[in-house]
């Protein structure tokens, strides 16, 4: 995270505030990209995945 200057604030921002550009289902798994404004208003966008009840943020 330190490398692409985006911290767990920004990525939660994304979230809760953000839009899903796309998604993709790769057996039980759901992917979605969500783009959103990071705390300081830069835009940026994540991956997260959902299986069943787990839910982990592949890429930021």
């Amino acid at each position: 995270m330190a490398k692409r200057h985006i911290d767990l604030l920004d990525v939660q921002n994304i979230i809760l505030d953000g839009s899903i550009v796309s998604r993709d289902r790769k057996g039980d798994q759901w992917r979605y990209r969500i783009q959103g404004a990071t705390v300081a208003g830069a835009t940026a966008s994540c991956i997260v995945a959902i299986e069943g009840r787990l839910i982990s943020v592949l890429d930021y």
